[in-house]
């Protein structure tokens, strides 16, 4: 099951993923994410005018550090099967993108 999606049906709110998840979806496996938003046009919206990744997102809601394991990032995400490791790496890329929605006020 997609971790986003399941994250997003827990809490009844839109999926959320970056421009570049849904223009890989849509170039490399034909699908076209559909109830999609992108926390980055939300900051520029809001008129930060970097890009803001979950990572630089957490810091700036929560004056935290969101540390990323470099060994799951590079790992090979086309496997049939993933490891353990890149399933917790998912899934705690998704919660922290949920908590940003959250606080940015976007989560009812």
């Amino acid at each position: 099951m997609n971790v986003v999606c399941a994250v997003a049906e827990k809490y009844d709110r839109e999926p959320i993923a970056r421009v570049h998840d849904a223009i890989f979806f849509k170039r490399k496996l034909g699908v076209d994410l559909q109830g999609v938003l992108d926390l980055n046009a939300v900051f520029h919206e809001r008129g930060y005018r970097k890009d803001m990744g979950v990572r630089g997102a957490v810091a700036l809601m929560f004056n935290r550090r969101f540390l990323k394991s470099r060994k799951a990032t590079t790992s090979n995400w086309a496997n049939l099967h993933l490891t353990p490791a890149q399933l917790s790496y998912a899934a705690n890329d998704a919660y922290a993108a949920l908590r940003v929605y959250q606080a940015l006020g976007l989560g009812g």
